[in-house]
């Protein structure tokens, strides 16, 4: 009996159908986890302890079991104009970025306490806390001043708030930006201190100069003093003083003293013409 050439067909068809089934299963079985990622097992809803390293992964295919990929290289997250307030009540607004990298061995727990991606629900929050929590020491003026260590102090507490889940690379603050009003009260405050010590740098040159002075006007009149007394109690001072301001030409007056019967009188001396 010859075969019916529909049920034939009908045959193929039924092969060819379980032969696609059975490639698309095998297909959807396996998955690829690219470099610096690394993967998490869910099988009907039940999350793996373990998470899958990089390359090929298997998994249940038809939807049974899916692999979710967490990113475990460097990342950086900018963040602009964030609210802050100063020491002094002032609005400071903050704009900064976090660099970040989670930990490889942590991807399955934070993939089951922070589903989605984790700087949205761990990291922002926890870096806007402790920003809020470190200007609050300060003035708006030292913010500006010291914003190194603000940075700091910063970067500290997050790391303490997220702990080794994920590992805090970096945090930077980008721009710290005050009001136009209490930037210009800065500026003039700024500018008058800049005055008060110019001033005070001339008053102390001054000063100083004062001193000089008075240092050398006291030891000209010690000097003189000395010399006064030098020449009370030794006359031949006087004699060495005129020898040393003598200009080698011969005087052309004499002084008597008393001792000479002069009685202190200034006899003219004619000079002598050579001999022919």
């Amino acid at each position: 009996m010859p075969q019916d050439p529909n049920a034939k067909m009908a045959g193929f068809g039924i092969v060819i159908g379980l032969l696609l089934i059975i490639a698309i299963g095998l297909f959807s079985s396996f998955t690829v986890i690219p470099p610096g990622h690394r993967g998490v097992r869910v099988t009907m809803g039940k999350v793996s302890s373990e998470e899958l390293g990089e390359g090929v992964a298997l998994k249940w295919p038809l939807g049974i079991s899916q692999i979710n990929e967490m990113n475990v290289q460097q990342q950086q997250k900018t963040e602009e104009d964030v609210p802050c307030f100063s020491s002094d009540l002032q609005t400071v607004t903050i704009k900064y970025a976090v660099m970040y990298r989670l930990n490889p061995t942590s991807v399955v727990q934070l993939y089951q306490d922070f589903k989605g991606d984790p700087y949205e629900s761990l990291i922002s929050p926890r870096v806007q806390e402790a920003l809020k929590q470190v200007t609050a020491k300060y003035t708006a003026e030292m913010l500006v001043q010291k914003r190194e260590v603000v940075r700091e102090e910063t970067r500290t507490l997050i790391r303490q708030a997220i702990g080794e889940k994920i590992e805090i690379v970096d945090f930077n603050l980008r721009d710290i930006s005050l009001s136009k009003e209490l930037e210009a009260a800065i500026e003039a405050k700024m500018v008058q201190q800049q005055a008060s010590l110019k001033k005070e740098y001339e008053l102390d040159s001054e000063r100083k100069e004062a001193e000089i002075v008075a240092v050398k006007a006291e030891a000209e009149a010690k000097a003189v003093k000395i010399r006064g007394e030098a020449l009370v109690t030794n006359p031949l001072v006087l004699q060495l003083e005129i020898i040393k301001k003598w200009n080698g030409v011969s005087p052309t007056v004499v002084m008597l003293g008393k001792d000479a019967g002069g009685g202190n009188v200034i006899l003219p001396i004619t000079p002598t013409s050579p001999q022919q």
